[in-house]
């Protein structure tokens, strides 16, 4: 398993275009009866995505652990991702995230 619930993981592999979107994993679900993976997670993200099926907006996706990497500290690597905040900042247009995650306007 490449995740692992509470992880940051970013989008690695998807046939509706979320390539590089960054998710939180949430929990691992295993097999539906909908999918053809059998390793499943349930994430949320922050900015709504199109259902494939209903075409109605969700925050609550299902991917596979082979579609997902996550984000995480490396041993000797001072990143400031020790753990998924509780909510990610929205950002406009202009505005930039610093090296230690805030946001700047």
């Amino acid at each position: 398993m490449n995740c692992k619930p509470g992880d940051l993981a970013v989008i690695v592999k998807s046939m509706c275009g979320l390539e590089g979107k960054i998710i939180r994993v949430v929990e691992y679900v295993g097999a539906l009866k909908t999918h053809l993976y059998t390793d499943l997670w349930r994430l949320e993200s922050e900015i709504p995505a199109i259902h494939v099926i209903s075409r109605k907006k969700t925050t609550s996706l299902y991917f596979s652990d082979s579609c997902l990497r996550p984000i995480r500290d490396q041993p000797g690597n001072e990143s400031w991702f020790t753990a998924a905040p509780k909510s990610l900042p929205a950002t406009t247009k202009g505005d930039t995230i610093t090296e230690r995650g805030e946001l700047q306007s």
